[in-house]
């Protein structure tokens, strides 16, 4: 910290006070103006009311779409693991999470597509995180070949989401979820 000595400490105190004072004195004159009720002097207006937005992040809205979309495969499919014995613990458990299966990172296109993600166990979804790829023969096994390059296909192509979409699509699988 630094020092000041008693001249520079008295000059930023009476700063202080006079701006305090302005505040005050404008205060009274905002209260006073607000107190005129009768059509001699001026009005103060009332400010209108502006709607309360929250701001919805967009990875947010993703990642609920994404949860949503696993709990429609979840009321049809039931609460099971969706990748049966072929889960890190070898017996059916209960799923936990939206797994997709054709990885998101490869294009955003097939990230909101119903048929990519399933209902599954933390242990499988995070064991095969980082090489996805790896776990295609056995994707292939359990959801058959056509839907896994059908899938891969809509990952190639190009498809940016709007905000609005995004917020309709999440509307409406809330209302089917709780159907």
């Amino acid at each position: 910290m630094a020092r000041v000595n008693r001249a520079d400490f008295r000059a930023i105190r009476a700063k202080i006070a006079l701006k305090r004072s302005k505040r005050i004195s404008k205060v009274a004159d905002n209260a006073e103006l607000a107190s005129i009720s009768n059509g001699d002097g001026p009005r103060l207006r009332p400010k209108p009311l502006k709607p309360v937005r929250r701001l919805i992040k967009r990875g947010a809205l993703k990642t609920a779409i994404v949860r949503l979309l696993g709990l429609l495969d979840r009321k049809k499919n039931g609460n099971q693991c969706r990748l049966g014995a072929e889960c890190p613990e070898k017996t059916q458990h209960f799923g936990t999470l939206a797994y997709h299966i054709v990885p998101a990172q490869r294009g955003d296109s097939a990230r909101f597509i119903p048929e990519n993600v399933v209902w599954a166990c933390r242990q499988s979804n995070y064991g095969e995180v980082m090489n996805r790829s790896l776990y295609r023969d056995k994707h292939i096994a359990i959801f058959g070949k056509d839907r896994i390059e059908r899938i891969e296909a809509i990952a190639r192509t190009f498809r940016k989401y709007q905000m609005v979409e995004l917020l309709e699509l999440r509307d409406k699988l809330r209302s089917e979820v709780a159907a």
